[in-house]
């Protein structure tokens, strides 16, 4: 007999409990568990009735609008435009494993049914999360010369983009929504007041099975992992990978590891060159109180009086990141790439594997993976992460050219671009205990997830 109405909410929670401790305490999918659960407990409600149920929550992610503003102007002129596309989760519950991609092209002859849909090569695709009704925006700048030419009459602009994610509810399959429209231009769009409008494709344009692809991380990039020939099995055949915190990259030799090594690894330096004595009112107390020194968490760094001194000749600030994790990998040309890390590098490899499915990894990594160091669950000790491309730009700079440089997981020293890096954080749970450096992680099944490329690399 199904349970009296006074004790069903109470059968359900303690139901929805027991689910939610079988699945390793897995926090962000109380709907699902719930539902799941009351399912279980009505013994009357039909699996339609409950599939229903999970349609009518799931989250359901589109392409709400299309905001546009001008980016750039030379003088009076607009010389290029944002056009911002607004993803918006309609559904009541949050995505997970959210990919999202915004493509730009221009052409002669408007696109035909045979347009394979390309991603643009406008940087990496967006890894996040929308929550219930959120929105996230994904911003792409087009010329404004480009669109001149679409005014005329002499060319076709086109935005397209995908959308791949999952829900919350068990035993569901990945999501997929697709869309492209014209850019029509209504006005001169060298003019701040120029208007645009967006038709429809008639392809391009759908939701899950109604999709041109498949939801996969598809599309003209591809992502590579050098190694050493000799841990190629460690990978495909063992299925573990390894995780490394920042500071162990920040300790490494530098005569053997010049290339990976950077002691402002996720940090930043502020030097304090030549001679360099605070005053009451000199300059010099100035420019050490506006340099944000400790990140906004002084209002002020330094204060004299009296005739006091204060002599910072030859210091260095440095700022780092909280201790995260990293899986890295790299991102471009496989050729190109084999060059610089397996050739011209101080420390070459001599192996490669294509990452086949990265979504799918990031899953696998956070769902099922073990830290074999901590004997635990990946999910014990670390929050999933962003997955970002790496910026290469100047880390360290004197106090006189200005302020604290922000530190961050994702930018280096221009001296690494070659790597074309990109990373996988695996952020520490508060209060998780971690004192290792380095992590061996177990991931069932982990070579579906990779592709052999080569071994045993000489020219």
């Amino acid at each position: 007999m199904p349970p009296t109405s006074r004790g069903r909410d109470q059968a359900i929670r303690e139901r929805a409990y027991t689910i939610w401790e079988a699945d390793g305490r897995s926090h962000g999918q109380d709907w699902a568990d719930w539902f799941r659960a009351e399912s279980e407990i009505e013994y009357g409600l039909s699996g339609e009735i409950r599939d229903a149920l999970f349609i009518s929550n799931r989250a359901f992610v589109f392409p709400q609008k299309i905001n546009f503003t001008a980016a750039q102007r030379d003088d009076d002129l607009v010389t290029s435009w944002l056009f911002m596309i607004y993803w918006e989760n309609g559904g009541n519950t949050p995505t997970r494993y959210l990919t999202n991609y915004v493509s730009y092209g221009i052409t002669k002859e408007p696109i035909d049914l045979a347009f394979e849909f390309p991603d643009g090569g406008h940087g990496l695709p967006d890894y996040s999360v929308i929550g219930p009704k959120g929105v996230r925006v994904a911003q792409i700048v087009v010329a404004a010369d480009d669109l001149k030419k679409v005014k005329n009459g002499d060319a076709h602009a086109y935005l397209w983009g995908w959308a791949n994610y999952d829900d919350i509810f068990p035993g569901t399959t990945r999501h997929r929504t697709e869309f492209c429209v014209e850019i029509k231009a209504l006005d001169d769009p060298e003019i701040d007041q120029c208007r645009f409008s967006f038709q429809r494709h008639t392809r391009y344009n759908g939701m899950d099975n109604e999709c041109l692809y498949e939801p996969n991380d598809t599309g003209i990039r591809k992502y590579y992992k050098f190694i050493d020939s000799g841990d190629i099995e460690k990978v495909i055949i063992d299925g573990t990978l390894k995780a490394s915190s920042f500071e162990h990259f920040r300790q490494l030799e530098e005569a053997q590891w010049g290339d990976i090594a950077d002691p402002l690894e996720a940090a930043s330096e502020l030097t304090v060159r030549g001679q360099f004595v605070i005053r009451e009112n000199s300059p010099e107390l100035d420019i050490i109180n506006k340099a944000n020194i400790g990140l906004w968490s002084l209002s002020r760094f330094a204060q004299v009086s009296e005739g006091g001194t204060i002599n910072l000749s030859g210091a260095r600030f440095i700022h780092t990141v909280e201790n995260l994790f990293v899986f890295s990998f790299s991102i471009g040309e496989l050729d190109k790439l084999t060059m610089e890390m397996c050739v011209n590098a101080r420390r070459p490899y001599d192996a490669c594997v294509n990452i086949v499915d990265l979504a799918g990894l990031r899953r696998k990594i956070f769902e099922a993976g073990r830290v074999r160091d901590l004997d635990c669950k990946v999910s014990d000790v670390f929050e999933p992460g962003w997955i970002q491309i790496v910026e290469y730009e100047a880390r360290s700079r004197d106090i006189r050219e200005g302020g604290v440089i922000e530190p961050s997981p994702f930018k280096k020293e221009v001296k690494f671009t070659p790597q074309s890096e990109v990373r996988l954080l695996l952020i520490p749970k508060e209060g998780s205990s971690i004192n290792k450096e380095v992590l061996i992680l177990e991931v069932p099944e982990l070579g579906a997830h990779f592709k052999e490329v080569f071994r045993h690399y000489h020219l």
